[in-house]
């Protein structure tokens, strides 16, 4: 079998490289969801433009106090089943925060705010487009080609026969 790499050991330590940023990365994740109460939620409105845009993925600190929350925040609450991420935009008389989507006209409740119980989270900051590749990827036809690609990849560095070398002269 003829090596298609020209240089396996750079190859093989880029391969390296990625895979350590990928548990890197995953171990970020675990370790910022356990000491911070961290989700991570995808945006699926443009109500928030151009601060976050569909598909972009937003971390939401879960152990954020509702007393600490401030006018200009953006945070993230419950609205029936689903999760909205908005910015606060005053605070009313009974305490209750005001919202209203960046690129919203008005507020989302027309006298009453968001209480207490209905508070996921502030949003922490946003990782653009993330959501989108996720979403990409989970797909069962793409996520088979990676697994596909991933094999031949790992394949090819395994089974290929060594580059040739000088011959040592004693």
């Amino acid at each position: 079998m003829v090596n298609v790499f020209k240089n396996k050991d750079t190859i093989t330590r880029y391969i390296l490289i990625g895979v350590r940023a990928i548990v890197f990365g995953l171990a970020i994740t675990i370790v910022l969801s356990l000491l911070f109460g961290c989700k991570y939620l995808k945006v699926v409105s443009d109500s928030m433009t151009p601060k976050y845009a569909i598909g972009d993925v937003v971390v939401v600190n879960t152990k954020v106090k509702y007393e600490d929350l401030q006018i200009g925040d953006v945070i993230t609450y419950k609205s029936g089943l689903t999760n909205v991420t908005h910015r606060i935009v005053d605070i009313n008389s009974r305490g209750e925060v005001i919202t209203q989507g960046d690129a919203n006209n008005s507020p989302d409740f027309s006298g009453s705010g968001i209480s207490k119980d209905k508070l996921v989270g502030k949003v922490m900051f946003g990782i653009p487009k993330l959501g989108s590749l996720l979403e990409t990827i989970a797909k069962p036809t793409n996520y088979m080609i990676l697994v596909i690609a991933l094999i031949l990849i790992l394949f090819c560095l395994l089974y290929t026969s060594p580059s040739p070398r000088d011959p040592k002269t004693s």
